[in-house]
């Protein structure tokens, strides 16, 4: 059995991993398909509406070689090393979409959808390495709460950029303007896989090499991977209908300038930094499981909102429609991810995995990135007369995926997860004072001194609510002794049976300061 890193380097690693995923958030907007940049990168390029849902397919179908890449890369003897460089060579491929503005406008497609194949196809041969690597290095107990917080940290750093981007665009003119974007990016990326080359690689166990075809369909006989992929393959294929298309109807029908955009981008943003230290903690104690089945029903209705967004509603749907989002797919992010980390059997070399599952992703990402370009096309830009409603051809995409979410519905219902709470049971803690426990909550992580923090975990123990006995019970181990005794208290107010274990086991610790 591999040696596990030490409790040192695994600390340093998960650090790295938070930086990373900080740069990445300055990166990933330039290249995503669908994202604010790119699409009014592109349509300044003169690309089509149709053209950049025709990009998100390709360079969707391009995760496709995970499985692959997986297979092929388990021999690779420095894998820290191999996956640096081809790091560096993704995302240098990716950001070199923006020499396509020196080329002519009949070579500007096509070249851009050269170079993001490019780019996403080396992506694929080093992510299932990456992923393996993260799952083999986040301890067990806080997979959820850490994959929250390093999606925190990549959002928030998103957020920021975005913001200043949208100034940056809407304060000048001309093409030459997303040089500055695309440099910045690039040198973020460069950055982030120099930290990644730095990074401790934990010892995995590699099984014997058998036939290509016997190592696919290992993952897919376990029952649980097999319906997680199935989940993440049809969520996929639903987001990806819609996806290409919001930024397109802000810029291009409501007529947004990018400041505009980047407000309701920003919303759904900071939606999602909420969703993402919320789910994750929630996750880590009542399972992923019945997280996921109450959060996809509001990412369903996400489309359906974009849908009826019309004339004169825009302007209170969207926000709406923003805030959804941002918390629900956050959530679902976060709680399938650690779900899916779970799964994977833990100390040996299961990139085959994580191939498989954005393998799947990757089929349901084209299916519906190459549905949607198509049927806009036929839809052409003239808005369409249903006799309830006017929409506009985006609209008709929003709708269609909120249909198809339906299937992502279903399967949900059958994902496994032993010890897992009900959604009726989880459901159920969320009474009493909800919106004291939460304002206790930010207060008491925004605080410094050790009286105002002593107030704000009394408050959460005066909430009443179940939710806080998490948060009283890491408190009774806090550094202020007058934090530790409002902690005690505070889990005697909640009155719920989780409270007890913690309080026991002080009880029982002679030396403890709170045990009288």
């Amino acid at each position: 059995m591999a040696q596990p890193l030490s409790q040192q380097k695994t600390a340093h690693a998960l650090r790295h991993f938070i930086i990373i995923g900080g740069l990445f958030g300055i990166y990933l907007p330039n290249v995503l398909v669908g994202s604010t940049v790119f699409t009014g990168f592109a349509l300044s390029l003169g690309v089509t509406e149709s053209q950049i849902a025709f990009l998100a397919a390709l360079t969707g179908l391009m995760r496709l070689g995970q499985p692959i890449s997986a297979y092929w890369t388990r021999r690779v003897g420095d894998k820290r090393k191999f996956c640096s460089w081809i790091g560096v060579a993704d995302f240098t491929a990716a950001s070199s979409v923006i020499l396509c503005i020196y080329l002519p406008d009949e070579w500007r497609f096509t070249a851009s959808a050269v170079l993001l194949t490019i780019g996403y196809m080396l992506g694929s041969i080093s992510w299932p390495i990456f992923m393996n690597w993260m799952a083999n290095v986040v301890p067990e107990g806080i997979r959820a709460t850490y994959v929250g917080r390093r999606r925190f940290i990549l959002t928030l750093v998103s957020a920021g950029y975005i913001f200043i981007a949208s100034r940056w665009l809407d304060a000048t003119d001309g093409l030459s303007r997303f040089v500055v974007l695309y440099l910045a990016g690039w040198i973020a990326g460069l950055v982030g896989y120099w930290i990644l080359s730095r990074t401790a690689f934990p010892p995995m166990e590699v099984d014997e090499r058998q036939g290509y075809g016997r190592e696919v369909l290992a993952p897919l006989r376990q029952r649980s991977f097999s319906i997680i992929a199935a989940f993440m393959a049809t969520w996929a294929l639903a987001m990806a209908i819609a996806s290409p298309f919001y930024s397109i109807y802000m810029l291009n029908y409501l007529k947004l300038t990018y400041m505009h955009i980047a407000v309701y981008t920003n919303i759904a943003l900071i939606a999602m930094l909420v969703g993402f230290r919320a789910i994750g903690t929630l996750a880590e104690r009542f399972g992923c499981k019945p997280m996921m089945r109450i959060l996809i029903v509001p990412a369903m209705a996400v489309p359906f909102i974009w849908g009826v967004a019309g004339e004169g509603t825009w302007p209170y749907l969207i926000p709406i429609a923003c805030v959804l989002s941002g918390f629900s797919l956050s959530g679902l992010e976060v709680a399938g991810s650690a779900l899916l980390y779970r799964t994977v059997p833990k100390g040996r070399d299961n990139s085959m995995f994580f191939g498989l599952a954005i393998g799947g992703t990757a089929i349901g990402t084209f299916v519906g990135a190459m549905a949607g370009g198509f049927i806009k096309g036929r839809l052409g830009t003239l808005p369409i007369e249903t006799g309830i409603i006017t929409l506009a051809p985006p609209q008709v995409m929003f709708l269609l995926a909120a249909t198809v979410f339906l299937v992502p519905v279903v399967i949900v219902q059958f994902l496994e997860e032993p010890d897992a709470e009900t959604v009726v049971g989880v459901l159920s803690k969320f009474r009493r004072n909800v919106f004291g426990l939460a304002y206790n909550y930010v207060l008491y992580n925004v605080s410094r001194e050790g009286r105002r923090r002593a107030d704000a975990v009394r408050g959460m123990g005066k909430s009443r609510s179940p939710l806080a006995v998490g948060r009283l019970s890491e408190s009774l181990d806090d550094a202020s002794p007058e934090v530790r005794h409002e902690a005690a208290l505070g889990l005697g107010d909640v009155r719920v049976r989780d409270a007890v274990p913690p309080l026991l086991k002080r009880l029982t610790d002679g030396s403890s300061d709170i045990r009288p």
